[in-house]
């Protein structure tokens, strides 16, 4: 964020400067808070003095956190039933890292809501961002009139995963009750895999990884098949579980940084369900880092195994 000095020397106010009040930051409801998702930001305040129809707002974003396009889409946004007029054009400076809001057509009164409507892309991983700061400047100056600091910042939430499947390795086998079967577990992250990032999976608890022991410390019971490399010949790519011998989770970290997310595959010997019909869900969660901190994709609802009823066959598939 800039500093208050900087702030000064920016703006070039010399007297006092007033305070907005009732500010705020928010993605609009009919948008999504997901990680990587383009969407709309309300903007809004309440005036605390009269305002001329010569001025043009400004919104400080937190640093290095959105990805805008240089004229972002934005329109006025009704507050209160209060809408203020004008065609909204925006501009993104990418040094400063603000929006600047022009095309305001009405003076505006003293205790009037203000609301600004842009589209852009939220971060690519869930945490709740740093603060917002708000002002309202003199047309051709940088003269504030009234500003806004450290406004709250908006709750990021995990991104999709897409294109999951879970299905057995060999058609030719049915999936029945308690038994012994590979199956690949197919999904897509939306957001980019940066050095360091990890991937999770869970297993529900009627589902339980093979017994089978590591060869030469390489787990043969569950290994990545595709979608994801190798960081390099000689730091090889790990897969794990935890705790080891019929554990609930995978564990997948050290693997090359992936900007344009491939579809992953991943086969894994277990053992089904003692009933029919559908598993609880498989949990898939990729992470910044092995702290596990800050999630970046999510889903925990849609890879499932169908069991079929037929009884209890341990045969191994």
């Amino acid at each position: 964020m800039i500093d208050e000095s900087l702030i000064v020397g920016i703006l070039g106010f010399g007297g006092e400067i007033g305070t907005m009040t009732s500010t705020t930051v928010a993605v609009d409801g009919s948008s999504s808070t997901a990680a990587g998702a383009t969407s709309k930001y309300i903007f809004s305040f309440r005036t605390d003095m009269a305002l001329p129809q010569n001025i043009y707002l400004k919104f400080q974003l937190p640093r290095d956190t959105f990805d805008i396009s240089k004229f972002p889409s934005c329109s006025s946004f009704p507050i209160n039933g209060k809408i203020i007029s004008g065609v909204f054009t925006c501009e993104y400076n990418s040094e400063q890292q603000a929006i600047e809001v022009r095309g305001i057509a009405q003076a505006i009164p003293k205790d009037s809501d203000v609301g600004v409507l842009v589209s852009f892309k939220n971060p690519k991983y869930s945490y709740t961002t740093n603060t917002f700061d708000m002002y309202v400047m003199k047309s051709g100056t940088t003269l504030a009139f009234t500003r806004k600091l450290a406004i709250k910042g908006v709750p990021i939430t995990a991104g999709a995963i897409t294109q999951i499947s879970m299905y057995p390795i060999d058609a030719m086998y049915v999936v029945s009750k308690s038994k012994l079967m590979w199956f690949n577990l197919n999904f897509k992250l939306t957001n980019p895999l940066n050095n360091g990032a990890m991937i999770q999976i869970k297993l529900p608890d009627t589902i339980t990884l093979s017994t089978l022991p590591a060869v030469e410390g390489i787990e043969v019971a569950f290994y990545v098949k595709t979608g994801l490399e190798d960081v390099s010949d000689s730091s090889p790519m790990t897969i794990t579980q935890s705790p080891p011998g019929g554990s609930k989770y995978i564990y997948i970290k050290n693997f090359k940084a992936m900007q344009q997310p491939n579809l992953i595959t991943v086969a894994m010997l277990i053992t089904t369900p003692p009933s029919s019909g559908q598993s609880s869900p498989f949990e898939i969660t990729s992470y910044t880092d092995a702290s596990a901190s800050f999630e970046i994709d999510k889903d925990i609802s849609t890879a499932r195994v169908t069991v079929s009823e037929i009884g209890n066959q341990r045969t191994n598939c």
